[in-house]
């Protein structure tokens, strides 16, 4: 029975994927409103260069999966 029960969850996690990805995500984006994601969108680019700067060499985000 757990057999089973593992393939109807594996086949599940693609449609649940895709109805995040149809349904979901355009919702948020209607509700958020494109000024707030443009905002949003400006604090992610700063967050990227800051971790850019804080780990220079190329690579770190694999030495920290290790750990």
């Amino acid at each position: 029975m757990n057999d089973n029960l593992f393939k109807v969850v594996i086949a599940l996690i693609p449609v649940i994927g895709a109805i995040i990805t149809g349904f979901v995500v355009p919702y948020i984006r209607q509700r958020i409103g494109t000024e707030r994601l443009s905002q949003i969108q400006v604090w992610l680019k700063k967050a990227v260069q800051a971790a850019e700067v804080l780990f220079p060499e190329s690579g770190c985000g694999e030495k920290s999966e290790n750990m």
